[in-house]
């Protein structure tokens, strides 16, 4: 299976071996969203306006958009559909259905935990890189209420949770990307294995179930931290949820449409506008388009 190098590759080896990617009607089809045109060099936002307007990211977006258009029209998801989250693209991708899949770190423990997805020298039969094209950040925060009842106790919480040795634990054993630039260089250097981790030895300790070994873990890091490396943020906002919303309902009845659609970027941008100020706005006014 061949290793896509940029955006256009990976949509012409998607149509020849299909790929798992989430593209339902929630946040993580935004994200999906968001990373393909944000691979296409658009800028739908720029100093908390909305850019997507203008001419030369209006003509890139038509062009991103067109060619997952066309992606998705060759039968790419034909074994998955159009309604994937991050569990169904798991299961779709086990599956051997398809031959790629965009998920979260967490997946890969999920998949290298799995015995049917290991050889018969107990070798990997996938491999991870790095999204070809530009990633989207993202996802919880930390932080501590302003009438918290508890304050200092939030805080030693957030400082247990972000302390070196449990930002491995919980990447080593749970998939969880770590947010210490310190985690990427130790697994660069020394990778430990969960079992290594809590038992605090160097050497871990004999176990009767599968374990991501030290090395699959170096190589998960290592493309992690090239994933984040070239990822960049969401549009930030008070009213996130609704842009988000607005942006998604337009650009996934573009990639999901059957036949050529024309999008009126002028009309959709105010609608975006109106979204980022807290106006609730529907599929119509998100996305006027000839058919």
């Amino acid at each position: 299976m061949p290793l896509p190098e940029n955006p256009d590759a990976l949509l012409e080896a998607a149509k020849r071996h299909g790929y798992a990617v989430q593209l339902d009607d929630y946040e993580g089809g935004s994200v999906t969203l968001f990373e393909a045109l944000f691979s296409a060099g658009v800028r739908v936002t720029a100093g908390g306006e909305v850019v997507l307007d203008q001419p030369v990211n209006a003509q890139r977006a038509k062009q991103a958009l067109a060619g997952w258009q066309a992606m998705m029209r060759s039968g790419a998801q034909r074994a998955v559909g159009s309604h994937l989250r991050e569990e169904g693209s798991i299961r779709i991708f086990r599956s051997a259905a398809v031959g790629y899949m965009r998920n979260w770190a967490f997946a890969f423990h999920r998949l290298a935990m799995d015995s049917s997805m290991r050889g018969p020298g107990g070798e990997l039969l996938f491999e991870v890189s790095p999204l070809p094209g530009t990633g989207v950040l993202g996802g919880s925060n930390l932080a501590v209420a302003a009438n918290s009842a508890n304050p200092e106790e939030a805080r030693e919480f957030i400082a247990f949770l972000t302390d070196d040795e449990i930002q491995k634990k919980l990447f080593a054993c749970s998939g969880y990307t770590p947010v210490l630039k310190s985690v990427y260089a130790s697994y660069a250097r020394q990778p430990q294995t969960c079992q290594a981790l809590l038992s605090g030895t160097s050497e871990p300790p004999p176990t009767d179930g599968l374990e991501t070994t030290a090395a699959e873990l170096q190589a998960l890091a290592g493309a992690m931290h090239a994933a984040l490396e070239a990822a960049e943020p969401r549009p930030a906002g008070a009213h996130y949820s609704l842009f988000s919303g607005a942006f998604r309902s337009c650009a996934r009845a573009l990639v999901l449409s059957r036949v050529a659609r024309l999008v009126d970027f002028d009309r959709w941008a105010r609608a975006l506008r109106e979204a980022m100020s807290g106006r609730h706005v529907g599929e119509r006014d998100a996305c006027p388009a000839d058919q």
